[in-house]
């Protein structure tokens, strides 16, 4: 697919003004609507808007840009909004000096970033990758290396040039390299995203979107604690609150996470589906909401395991991190391959978004050339 790169970038900056415009409409109305279905339904249109707008890009990374900002994060913070929950809410509706300036809500809405908050439950604060990386200075010295930014860049830069030799590459090493390099890619993002709203709101309290994953020691400690948390910090809010809070009445607080785990990694399978429909403009396969489901149904069981703990099955068969840590990356990475990828290489994602670099690349010579 042949891309203009001027023209790409004008309906990229386009998208981006239609954005601002749309939100600073929602920051006027949250004065004059008060919160619940009314609310809602006066953003409905603008929420329709934003599932539209990657549709008018070509460009994969700019699709996955908005499509991931805009239809994602931007609309599931609006449906929060609309009933005064969530990073956009006003803490006390009655008091007009609580409300966000127009700068602050535009740039809460639109930046994947997430304010720490100064305390923490006892469950929020089990991470364990600070006491990993203390006890263990191997570890901490991968950790170092791993979060080497320009590092990083950099190969991201070499596995581009690897690509153009990937008939050569066996297809498992492949995808482990592709696996990495949209790691670094979605890392590389949300990085950015934070150092650009510590400048605007001047903000150096932001929490981090990725901690240390390589070193997670459950599938729980992977999706909750140390991947792309900007996405599960919505989700939960959105989804895994909602659920579990109706369950409870329904079923019993001890199993109404069961039920919120398994929505919740529906809808964020449902939501990546809905990001590669967007590149591909093809009827979905299915085979990313596998992935995801998957990935909730094993978690799901394994919190049934720790609840019941029929003959201290759960207690009996607790792994060291040094083995259970290398078999969550292998089966995540197995899953990967056999349901994430085959829709991406099918449609040739990959391909699209290596020629991309090298039409970026190609259109910097030519600029410096003529000069």
């Amino acid at each position: 697919m042949d891309i203009d790169v001027e023209t790409e970038v004008k309906k990229f900056i386009k998208v981006w003004l239609i954005v601002l415009a749309s939100l600073t409409y929602c920051h006027f109305i949250s004065k004059i609507i008060p919160k619940g279905f009314k609310r809602l339904f006066s953003i409905l249109p603008v929420i329709s808007i934003f599932l539209y707008l990657p549709l008018t890009l070509l460009s994969v990374h700019f699709i996955f840009i908005v499509g991931f900002t805009v239809s994602w994060v931007v609309n599931f913070k609006l449906l929060l909004f609309a009933f005064n929950h969530g990073p956009l809410s006003n803490p006390s509706p009655e008091d007009p000096s609580s409300y966000f300036s127009l700068k602050q809500f535009i740039s809460t809405a639109c930046l994947p970033i997430k304010i720490k908050q100064k305390s923490h439950s006892a469950e929020d604060t089990a991470i364990h990758d600070q006491t990993i990386s203390r006890r263990n200075p191997k570890v901490s010295s991968i950790v170092r290396l791993l979060n080497n930014y320009p590092m990083k860049v950099l190969t991201m830069c070499l596995l581009v040039h690897v690509y153009s030799y990937k008939q050569y590459i066996h297809p498992l090493f492949l995808g482990s390299l592709y696996a990495l390099h949209m790691f670094f890619i979605s890392e590389t993002y949300l990085v950015v995203s934070n150092a650009f709203a510590a400048l605007i709101l001047r903000l150096d309290d932001l929490e981090p979107q990725f901690i240390d994953p390589f070193i997670s020691t459950s599938l729980q400690d992977f999706w909750g604690r140390r991947w792309n948390l900007m996405a599960t910090n919505i989700l939960w809010l959105t989804v895994y609150v909602p659920i579990r809070s109706f369950c409870t009445h329904v079923i019993g607080r001890k199993w109404a996470a069961v039920p919120a785990i398994l929505f919740t990694f529906l809808v964020s399978g449902l939501m990546h589906e809905l990001i590669i429909y967007y590149i591909t403009r093809l009827y979905p396969t299915w085979e990313v909401t596998c992935f995801f489901v998957i990935q909730g149904i094993c978690i799901a069981f394994g919190g049934i395991m720790k609840k019941t703990n029929i003959g201290g099955i759960h207690d009996r068969f607790q792994l060291h991190s040094w083995i259970s840590g290398p078999l969550i990356l292998v089966f995540i990475g197995a899953n990967v391959i056999c349901f994430f990828f085959p829709p991406i290489l099918r449609n040739n994602i990959d391909d699209r978004t290596i020629e991309e670099y090298h039409i970026l690349v190609d259109y910097i010579v030519k600029k410096f050339a003529r000069k």
